[in-house]
């Protein structure tokens, strides 16, 4: 063999021998990931060493002058496609607020009645209107004028016509011929019970009238209306006559007794009012002073019996050769205790205090005992019919002036307090310091009050005071 053959033959020798090495290595490595698959262990097999006269495969250099493929720029004109706005969440049916203005008159109620603020509303649609109210003038009229006519005027416009000459008898004929001419008279409650049943009296509508915190008399009196007085008749006598406390009366019996001393040594000299209220209650204490002493003797003079009744009138026929003077007047009494020519009186305490206000040397016996009343405002019957307008309005004032806040005025111009309890803690304001302890509901003087049933006194009154006038003539 030359040495040609001998170098293909050795050359083809490590090509096998090559290849059978590269077969190994091949089983080896397909053995081994074999294994790795099926989770079998067995020791790692050493990799051959890598040829080091294997070159590797060139990396393929990307081309420089290849330029990338532009990357699409958006279309600035073109409007992006609007999102979806969500369907809008129906919303509640607004609840109905309840109306904070004021109720119309047919919303009242006798258990919910008017507000102030509706009386007011309603007053204004009658600016420029006016309405005549009857009194029985003197120092309550004048404390009416003041506390109630006046603001209505200025606050409403709504004129009030007075007249001074209120009388239980013209109050009747009016009723009675239909020619109405008072539209508001302010009267004792007794009457108002006695009248109203009489027909003689129109019914109040208490949705108007707010009457829940009135005194009981006029609370349960279906004609009588509140922005009165609680008032009282009282025992009054001069301060010249009695300088000294001691010497001064402490009892009715002192009033009545024949033999009290009054100005210079002489017998007292004494009037009473020409009407039966008080004097009855009177004559029963003059004759037993003691039934002032007990609650149950205060509770048999607030509404008498007929027993009672009959002693008070034979007691006063007694008792009249020794009663010097039966006033008419309010004024009367004052006027007569300042001339000298009465020492002691009974008397409406507001003319009193009125009386000392000015000065005058005049005392009230509270501690003698008194009657607590009051009064009442009515509206004679036949209005409704006749002018329908009238009757609303007189209603409407009725109202107004029987708010608290308003009927607790008129304690500020005279010793009378409110009819609406709900009135008396607003004495403690200002403005009224002159009637403290001047009023019958002063805490001083109520445990010498006796309150007067006025419910009584209505019922009975036509029959006492036919007694009484025919005692007058004796």
């Amino acid at each position: 063999m030359d040495g040609k053959t001998q170098l293909v033959s050795m050359m083809k020798r490590r090509v096998g021998i090559g290849l059978l090495g590269l077969t190994f290595l091949t089983i080896l490595i397909v053995a081994a990931c074999g294994g790795d698959a099926t989770s079998t262990s067995a020791p790692p097999t050493e990799a051959p060493a890598p040829d080091p006269t294997a070159m590797p495969e060139p990396t393929a250099m990307p081309d420089p002058t290849a330029m990338p493929e532009p990357t699409a720029m958006p279309d600035p004109t073109a409007m992006p496609e609007p999102t979806a706005m969500p369907e809008p969440t129906a919303m509640p049916e607004p609840t109905a607020m309840p109306s904070t203005g004021p109720r119309p008159i047919s919303e009242w109620t006798e258990e919910s009645p008017a507000t102030r603020a509706e009386l007011e509303a309603e007053l204004e649609k009658h600016r420029g209107e006016s309405i005549v109210i009857a009194h029985y003038g003197g120092a309550a009229g004048a404390a009416f004028r003041q506390s109630y006519y006046i603001p209505l005027q200025e606050m409403f416009g709504i004129q009030v016509i007075e007249d001074s000459g209120a009388d239980n008898g013209k109050l009747r004929g009016q009723a009675e011929t239909g020619n109405i001419q008072w539209h508001i008279v302010n009267a004792g409650t007794g009457a108002a019970y006695g009248l109203g049943p009489a027909g003689v009296l129109e019914e109040l509508d208490f949705s108007i009238i707010d009457h829940r915190n009135f005194l009981e008399p006029l609370r349960n009196n279906a004609w009588g209306g509140g922005g009165g007085t609680a008032w009282s008749t009282v025992m009054a006598y001069s301060t010249e006559t009695y300088p000294n406390p001691a010497d001064a009366p402490k009892s009715w019996g002192d009033f009545f007794n024949a033999d009290f001393p009054g100005r210079g040594g002489a017998a007292a000299r004494i009037g009473i009012k020409d009407w039966f209220h008080a004097n009855l209650v009177f004559a029963l204490l003059g004759d037993n002073p003691d039934l002032l002493n007990t609650e149950e003797g205060r509770a048999s003079l607030s509404a008498p019996t007929e027993e009672q009744i009959d002693r008070a009138f034979e007691f006063l026929s007694d008792a009249k050769p020794n009663i010097d003077v039966f006033w008419v007047g309010g004024s009367d009494c004052p006027q007569l205790l300042l001339s000298g020519e009465l020492d002691m009186c009974s008397a409406w305490n507001g003319r009193i205090f009125d009386a000392q206000q000015a000065g005058s040397p005049i005392a009230i016996c509270w501690e003698c005992g008194y009657l607590l009343s009051s009064d009442a405002n009515v509206i004679p019957k036949g209005l409704k019919e006749q002018d329908p307008n009238q009757f609303e309005l007189a209603q409407l004032v009725l109202a107004w002036i029987s708010l608290p806040e308003i009927n607790v005025e008129v304690s500020k111009h005279i010793s009378y307090g409110p009819v609406n309890l709900g009135a008396v803690p607003l004495l403690a304001g200002p403005g009224f310091e002159a009637v403290k302890g001047e009023l019958p509901t002063s805490p001083e003087n109520i445990p010498f009050a006796i309150l007067e049933h006025e419910g009584w006194t209505g019922e009975n009154q036509d029959e006492w005071s036919e007694r009484f006038q025919a005692f007058l003539q004796e």
